[in-house]
């Protein structure tokens, strides 16, 4: 989803809200992104209060798990084990788990953040869906004061279907069909309905799908390193358990109970632990998942630009418009489904 500095098809720049000034008031309307940057800034906040919560629970835990795992080989080597360590292991497990439960059952960051997110990403599709009504946008020419009255109408319409009606998004989660906002339509102006594609495949083929290849490039290569760290600290501690195993079965001098073999048996523990933290941060950030659905909706949105600039013909880019749309719109499901099931710990 995009972020605040992603947001520019939101928050058009004069120069380019200066293109079109047929759509001015519907391009950049200070009532829509009003609204949309109330949402926004809501989902950011839980966002990083969500992963903030999850990932130090999930330090803590670890932390608690470490100090467990060592506590015997300290004890082994002669060592008391500091009263400062058991502290801060009762510390870190009484506080991993009261983040976990206030994060999850009393702020609700996870829920918070969908939600809004959901309504920001609502609140675009809209906004963008008005430029299929051809009808509706000749206004602009024609009537404006009606254009603009219409306009007021339905977005007044739109903020109580996605902002009011209990159930909203999880009627949107459960749905099959795909439903527009508007009725498609081709503008009879000819150059007004050349305008309307120019500003639809500015700001929302092309910019879609620049947003899109930055997301998968940042998101694969963070697939790529957190999936060879956590499978590299597994190797790791696979190898210091059958170091150990060796070392006991091949030097006579070393038995199990010595305190090499302890030492190659709680790095092995160690790391293991490292590499559970590290699998359970990817599948909390869906990491695979969201890289996989950047790139399905990159090469989509690159196949339907393409048939979008080679056809000229009105009826076919509106056939386009109506697929991107759709594209967005099952995107933005997949989106909320996957991250409703994503947790740290619980």
């Amino acid at each position: 989803m995009a972020e605040t500095a992603h947001n520019l098809d939101i928050n058009l720049p004069e120069r380019i809200s200066a293109q079109f000034p047929q759509l001015t008031k519907l391009l950049d309307n200070p009532d829509i992104s009003g609204r949309f940057a109330k949402s926004e800034i809501t989902a950011n906040q839980s966002k990083r209060w969500f992963n903030a919560f999850g990932l130090s629970s999930l330090g803590l835990i670890i932390v608690m798990l470490l100090i467990a795992a060592w506590r015997p080989f300290i004890h082994k080597a002669g060592i008391a084990t500091p009263a400062w360590m058991l502290w801060l292991s009762a510390t870190a497990g009484f506080a991993s788990f009261a983040m976990l439960i206030t994060s999850t059952y009393v702020f609700g960051f996870q829920e918070k953040w969908l939600y809004n997110r959901f309504v920001t990403e609502r609140l675009r599709q809209w906004k963008f869906q008005q430029l299929l009504d051809g009808r509706f946008v000749e206004l602009s020419v024609t009537n404006p004061h009606e254009f603009e009255s219409e306009l007021e109408k339905r977005w007044v319409t739109a903020q109580f279907d996605v902002l009011e009606k209990p159930g909203t998004m999880e009627d949107f989660l459960d749905a099959e069909d795909f439903r527009l906002f508007v009725r498609p339509s081709v503008s009879a102006n000819t150059e007004l309905a050349r305008t309307v594609a120019d500003a639809y495949q500015m700001l929302r083929l092309d910019y879609q799908a620049k947003y899109l290849s930055f997301k998968k490039h940042t998101l694969g290569t963070l697939d790529v390193w957190t999936s060879g760290i956590g499978k590299l600290t597994f190797l790791l501690a696979g190898l210091m358990a059958l170091s150990e195993i060796v070392i006991v079965a091949l030097v006579p001098s070393v038995s199990h109970e010595s305190i090499l073999s302890w030492l190659f048996g709680v790095l092995a523990l160690s790391l293991a632990l490292i590499s559970v933290a590290v699998r359970i941060v990817r599948s909390a950030k869906a990491i695979s998942e969201e890289t996989e659905r950047y790139t399905t909706k990159w090469v989509l949105l690159k196949t339907l630009a393409e048939r979008f600039y080679r056809d000229a013909n009105p009826e076919m880019r509106l056939e386009c418009m109506v697929e991107t749309e759709r594209v967005c719109v099952e995107e933005l499901r997949e989106f909320i489904r996957t991250f409703r099931k994503s947790d740290y710990l619980i």
